[in-house]
């Protein structure tokens, strides 16, 4: 018997955050968010924030400081990646309401194409897409098969690591610096 395997909608990042209303008015403004739930009314402790598919839970607490990714480890800077299908329009549209980015739009060594913004309180959101794939598909996925092996597993005929060759080649198909 074949069974359907539950469907999931969304993720919703939950960020503590120094004061909800400067939160909202941040996220309203500069990157055009809505208030789909905030508690209450009137100085709020807890918000829900949302665009089209994309939603944030934030809650401050007079006694909890905010702790973003950036804090913790520099190299680990995104608190959250929000996929885009045209990073380069919306990028356009904050710039419009005077967002600043703490990385303007661009290529990323690691395949992506976007750009980053920075919060009130330092959480640090990316904004993009994978980029397209070279012409040389077959290539890509050679590459990207390369890739699993040396990540997860050993490949079939016993090796530990596949040649330099084929490392080298997969780097160059991936666009992945030496």
């Amino acid at each position: 018997m074949l069974m359907t395997r539950p469907n999931m909608q969304g993720i919703s990042p939950f960020f503590i955050v120094s004061n909800v209303d400067q939160t909202i008015a941040f996220y309203r403004d500069k990157l055009g968010f809505e208030t789909r739930f905030q508690e209450p009314d009137r100085d709020p402790f807890f918000a829900i924030i949302g665009r089209d598919g994309v939603q944030l839970f934030v809650k401050s607490d007079k006694d909890v400081l905010p702790l973003p990714n950036p804090e913790r480890h520099p190299s680990m800077r995104w608190d959250a990646y929000v996929d885009t299908p045209d990073p380069d329009a919306l990028a356009a549209e904050f710039a419009d309401h005077g967002a600043a980015f703490s990385e303007p739009l661009k290529d990323t060594h690691d395949g992506l194409r976007g750009f980053e913004i920075c919060d009130p309180d330092g959480y640090v959101l990316f904004f993009g897409r994978p980029r397209a794939f070279p012409v040389r598909r077959q290539s890509v996925r050679k590459a990207f098969a390369t890739y699993t092996i040396c990540s997860s597993r050993r490949p079939a005929d016993g090796r530990r690591n596949p040649s330099r060759q084929t490392l080298a080649s997969a780097k160059a198909c991936c666009q992945v610096p030496e």
